[in-house]
């Protein structure tokens, strides 16, 4: 009787851990994505930036919203972005109406996955800033 327990407990484990490998092989990791080299140095150019800037304001930061996925974190084109809130203090090229902008940025986390991208700004609240803006990307 003790040898037939023990064959039906270890059957039993047998079903459990191979649920267990079948579940968990489904069971989404933390990605990291790190985004590197995308800008031409002329960017680096203030006259550049001044001429190919759609609108340039200085501004305060006045919050970092928590970051998102554009998709679903499958989709092979997914990609985590952050928006900004910028009070606008001065517009120094094409002036608008709004007090406040929201800028979005490439990279952030959300939760253990994490997009690093090393040619995008990155902001902390209450820092001033001076932004050249652009439309041209429409995701950011």
């Amino acid at each position: 009787m003790h040898k037939k327990n023990l064959a039906i407990v270890g059957m039993f484990l047998l079903i459990i851990l191979g649920t267990y490998s079948i579940i968990g092989s489904n069971i989404q990791k933390p990605m990291q994505i790190t985004s590197k080299g995308i800008w031409d140095s002329e960017v680096l150019n203030v006259d550049y930036l001044v001429k190919n800037s759609d609108t340039i304001v200085i501004g305060k930061v006045k919050q970092v919203l928590p970051s998102k996925w554009d998709k679903s974190k499958l989709h092979e084109d997914a990609k985590i972005y952050t928006d900004v809130v910028i009070e606008v203090e001065r517009y120094i090229k094409n002036p608008q109406p709004e007090s406040e902008l929201v800028v979005r940025t490439l990279g952030g986390q959300v939760g253990d996955d994490i997009m690093i991208t090393e040619d995008e700004a990155s902001f902390e609240e209450s820092e001033r800033v001076i932004l050249f803006l652009t439309k041209e990307d429409p995701f950011t």
